[in-house]
């Protein structure tokens, strides 16, 4: 009978851990919207660049959530741009036909993603072709950090 006692003790115990790590994650809501812009190249604000970018800004915002998070992504693809758009969220693990699809001026895409891996991941236009898209100016940086904070360390670099 005490073995069943500790047993039962030790599964609500466990039960109750996986229930905090469910309660301590958030909801983290992003939206974005694709800006096809002309942005100053130099000081004098004279020179400009065809640029496309997220919210206007090259780079697009720093995302920052952690471990577990839930990021609930809206990308506005606003009706006066001229190209289709997408998002690529190399910290998320979904169905990137799906999710990742371009979308044309006009249209909104949604999706939902667990942040579930620690690390810093870039995030860009995954429309074709990509590769103009990030030249341009569509790509960020997402940051995921972890639930144990006790894993990040300070390093220190020496300088001769």
């Amino acid at each position: 009978m005490h073995t069943l006692k500790k047993t039962a003790v030790a599964v609500m115990m466990v039960t109750g851990l996986f229930s905090a790590q469910q309660v301590f994650a958030k909801n983290v809501k992003v939206t974005m919207t694709a800006m096809e812009v002309d942005l100053a190249v130099n000081n004098k604000g004279d020179a400009k660049m065809a640029a496309w970018t997220f919210d206007g800004s090259i780079p697009g915002k720093p995302v920052r959530v952690d471990e577990g998070d839930t990021v609930d992504f809206t990308l506005i693809n606003p009706p006066e741009n001229k190209n289709s758009h997408a998002m690529d969220f190399h910290a998320a693990q979904v169905d990137v036909l799906n999710e990742f699809g371009e979308i044309k001026p006009g249209q909104t895409k949604h999706f939902k993603f667990e942040a579930k891996v620690p690390g810093v991941f870039m995030y860009h236009c995954g429309a074709s072709t990509m590769a103009q898209h990030i030249a341009k100016g569509m790509y960020g940086m997402i940051i995921v950090d972890p639930k144990d904070k006790r894993i990040i360390q300070k390093q220190t670099v020496n300088i001769c």
